[in-house]
């Protein structure tokens, strides 16, 4: 299938560029979606990231009141079942994060703040092939809660993907590529906490998360540009979380809906005319489990959670330690 169109020129040398162009297009049939799932990645990398940015807000709102802190976070996870345009069989991901942060109190209310750097790396498996990810991350985040237990928080994260691959072809023909891409990513959340007992509380919470990831050309040595448009994405999400406290600990149970509103993504080869797209656009279940330790000026964090949606599964863990002063 000829996946690549070009206009004939009158030069022979015109001719002899195309022809190559031709014969290059032709032997990378597995590169094209490899490429295309570069950007599939770093989205859901990018959601995942954000996701942790927003979880030290989380810890935040259940640790000790020290007017300073310093914190670290490690998690890892797997991303299966994937669609069938996705051309990925799994993805498995890590990384880190630290940061520091502390508190100002206000009239009937405590604002905290502070800034973050991560490093991440996914790797990606395809049927012919394999692609790996190494993200760049420095995030700001902010919340706000009242003496009543109502609280609104934001992140704002700026990510640098570097991203390599290499795939088979169909006829056997191995080819490599490499393309930076550039994102940027706003969170907003509300919810409000409600004291059933002395112990046990629940939580509702609501949620936006938009973010973009820049044009980015995907190159390789045999003269194939794949050139990837740039690409929105506006995630809406609604959570319910119980918990139960104790002296110096808790544990508490999430179940969340969240709903993906864009996310096309759409690409073309060289100079070509024809453009491929395809949606990320999705439902996404998750429920997760966790547990939080306060002793003095220590803090320990540990959560699980299951994604389960229409174009992939996940699961992952995170780790979280801090230190207050």
């Amino acid at each position: 299938m000829n996946i690549l169109k070009s206009q004939t020129k009158s030069t022979s040398g015109a001719k002899f560029k195309i022809l190559l162009t031709l014969f290059a297009a032709a032997s990378i049939a597995n590169s094209a979606p490899s490429s295309d799932s570069f950007l599939n990645i770093n989205y859901l990398s990018g959601y995942a990231n954000a996701q942790n940015f927003l979880q030290r807000l989380e810890e935040l709102r259940q640790g000790d009141n020290v007017s300073k802190d310093v914190w670290i976070r490690t998690h890892g996870g797997k991303l299966d079942s994937f669609e069938d345009e996705f051309d990925i069989k799994e993805a498995r991901y890590y990384g880190v994060q630290f940061g520091t942060d502390g508190i100002t109190p206000v009239k009937q209310g405590t604002i905290y703040a502070g800034v973050a750097l991560a490093l991440g790396n996914t790797d990606v498996s395809y049927d012919k092939g394999d692609a790996s990810t190494t993200s760049y991350d420095v995030g700001f985040y902010m919340l706000y809660k009242n003496d009543d237990d109502f609280y609104a928080q934001g992140a704002i994260k700026y990510t640098r993907n570097e991203n390599e691959f290499d795939a088979t072809t169909t006829n056997s023909y191995r080819i490599k590529g490499v393309g930076n891409i550039d994102g940027i990513s706003l969170s907003l959340e509300a919810g409000q906490r409600f004291d059933i007992s002395n112990s046990f509380y629940i939580e509702p919470l609501f949620g936006l998360i938009y973010s973009y990831h820049a044009d980015a050309i995907i190159s390789s040595p045999n003269n194939l540009k794949i050139k990837l448009y740039n690409i929105n994405s506006v995630l809406a999400k609604l959570s319910m979380a119980a918990g139960y406290k104790f002296k110096d600990s808790a544990v508490y149970i999430k179940a969340g809906y969240a709903r993906e509103f864009e996310g096309d993504l759409i690409y073309k080869f060289n100079d070509g005319v024809d453009e491929y797209r395809h949606e990320i656009n999705s439902n996404i279940f998750d429920s997760s489990i966790g547990f939080i330790s306060n002793i003095n000026n220590h803090d320990l964090y540990i959560e699980g959670t299951y994604q389960m949606g229409d174009k992939f599964n996940n699961m992952k863990v995170n780790v979280g330690y801090r230190y207050g002063f």
